[in-house]
């Protein structure tokens, strides 16, 4: 990967089928999530773990400068709106 990833867009699709997209890989502006109908609070939370370990290999190394996972706002999608926050079930 190239340096200075932090204005490319992210994306990465878990195992429980989580969808998580943000417009930069630096989460400026926080990354959206689209959970599927059906997955239990643990689905969810494995997948959100996944990703964050996703970007902390293979991401996080790559940017110029990141405030820190425990900054980043998730918004949760259902069919493309907001609907509340990652664990609203």
């Amino acid at each position: 990967m190239s340096k200075n990833m932090n204005e490319k867009p992210f994306e990465r699709r878990s195992r429980n089928g989580c969808h998580f997209t943000a417009e930069r890989c630096d989460f400026v502006g926080g990354v959206s999530v689209d959970i599927p109908k059906g997955l239990s609070t643990e689905q969810i939370i494995a997948d959100a773990y996944d990703m964050g370990m996703f970007h902390a290999v293979h991401i996080w190394p790559e940017l110029n400068g990141f405030a820190g996972s425990d900054t980043v706002q998730f918004i949760r999608l259902r069919k493309g709106r907001k609907s509340g926050s990652l664990l609203e079930l």
